[in-house]
């Protein structure tokens, strides 16, 4: 009887990534990651995904 644990190799798929955001960002993470019991950077992590899927490019100069 072979009772071996076999483990394979994980493809690594993400990257550790510095982004500086406003105070306020952080704070509203902090209180949504102790709501729901997701770390902050789930909680990011999601809401990078969705905003990708629903962000949309405009020909249009800014005038920022």
């Amino acid at each position: 009887m072979d009772n071996k644990l076999i483990i394979t190799p994980k493809e690594d798929t993400y990257v550790v990534l510095t982004v500086r955001i406003e105070k306020s960002v952080q704070e509203n993470y902090d209180q949504w990651a102790k709501k729901t019991n997701y770390s902050r950077n789930a909680l990011m992590s999601m809401a990078l995904k969705y905003g990708l899927e629903h962000m949309a490019i405009s020909e249009e100069t800014s005038q920022e």
